[in-house]
């Protein structure tokens, strides 16, 4: 008979589903999901997600779910994944599993370790904190920046496991593919993904790193972004104000298969994130694709993926002259050492194939 496994999430997402389809076929775990909420409106998928596995949804009253209060009392041999503590329903299930000694992992995303006034509130919260964190069979995390973060605020540096987001590496790209992308570029393919949100995501700052890098170059270089938000009027500006226009191209939302396409046709994938950017799922989906990443120092997974220099390429947040110096550099280095970068980007996605999921997560859960 499968242990039971009860993971509370956030909300459906296809990264969630790769992993949680994973878990109910292939892992000696009977998997039972709790979401939060359904699909939110900044990510507005279509496909069809959390099928192929049980799940329920959140039914607040008063603000708590209180069936997931019941499944701490009624499954006494299975355990409980968390994955974060942000909402009261979390904070009644954590401490009532910390108190009746069930077996329970806490997951997190990379913690924004800002240093907050230490009023008696906050106080209270770190206290209780270290309580769960210290009495969790596990403390799990993004990557390792993820679990410095939470060694910072009170995590056991023995029992961190990283346990990333993980994708179906099989979809993005493969080596004969890959070998051809850098060979006779007619022009050069940028890609970004995400929210479009200047403040964080940085999309304007790319957009002036590549006008800088190209302006006086005769390469022909496309740039496609992906994603919706508060800020593409902004960046459509930018871009007229810049004569981009047949350059930069706004894509809106796009399907996870449909992006899979995009990353396999494009050459570089950049995310100079501005500002606390955790673990974003578009460096990894970058380098799975065998894009050379540029990324900031704000991204969680960059920090945890990227060599500098060897498998991609880092700048230092807000850094436009430094994102357009290594544009400048990329574009003008022979091709054979595009392909080198590009397939180690590659192989660093490969460390972390869907079998390493199922090994990581039986090791919590059983």
């Amino acid at each position: 008979m499968k242990k039971k496994l009860f993971w509370f999430s956030w909300q459906p997402t296809p990264y969630n589903d790769t992993l949680f389809r994973l878990i109910h076929q292939e892992s000696k775990l009977d998997l039972f999901v709790v979401y939060r909420s359904r699909i939110e409106s900044s990510h507005p998928w279509k496909t069809p997600l959390a099928s192929g596995y049980n799940k329920v949804y959140y039914n607040n009253k008063w603000g708590i779910d209180f069936k997931s209060i019941i499944y701490v009392f009624k499954n006494k041999n299975a355990h409980f994944v968390l994955a974060g503590w942000d909402h009261p329903t979390a904070w009644i299930v954590l401490s009532l599993l910390n108190i009746f000694n069930r077996s329970y992992s806490v997951w997190t995303d990379t913690p924004n370790n800002i240093t907050r006034n230490k009023n008696v509130k906050e106080r209270l919260r770190s206290a209780w904190l270290k309580w769960i964190l210290s009495n969790a069979k596990c403390n799990l995390a993004t990557g390792d920046i993820g679990i410095s973060a939470l060694l910072h605020i009170g995590g056991d540096k023995s029992k961190m496991i990283a346990l990333p987001f993980f994708l179906d590496l099989d979809k993005y790209s493969n080596w004969e593919n890959l070998s051809k992308k850098f060979n006779n570029i007619e022009s050069f393919v940028f890609t970004s993904s995400g929210r479009l949100l200047n403040s964080m995501k940085g999309h304007d700052l790319a957009i002036d790193a590549l006008y800088n890098a190209f302006k006086q170059s005769h390469y022909s270089w496309k740039y496609f972004i992906a994603g919706k938000g508060p800020d593409e009027d902004r960046l459509r500006s930018l871009v007229k104000s810049l004569s981009l226009e047949n350059n930069v191209f706004f894509l809106g939302w796009v399907e996870p298969d449909d992006l899979i396409d995009i990353l396999k046709g494009s050459h570089f994938l950049l995310h100079p994130s501005r500002s606390h950017d955790p673990f974003p799922n578009a460096v990894l989906e970058g380098m799975a694709a065998g894009n050379i990443v540029l990324a900031s120092d704000k991204c969680g997974s960059a920090l945890d993926r990227i060599e500098n220099g060897n498998n991609g390429f880092i700048h230092s947040a807000g850094d436009c002259e430094s994102l357009t110096s290594q544009i400048k550099d990329l574009i003008n280095i022979k091709s054979d050492v595009l392909s080198s970068i590009a397939e180690k980007s590659r192989k660093k996605a490969e460390e972390w194939p869907l079998s390493r999921a199922i090994e990581l997560v039986e090791r919590i859960a059983l």
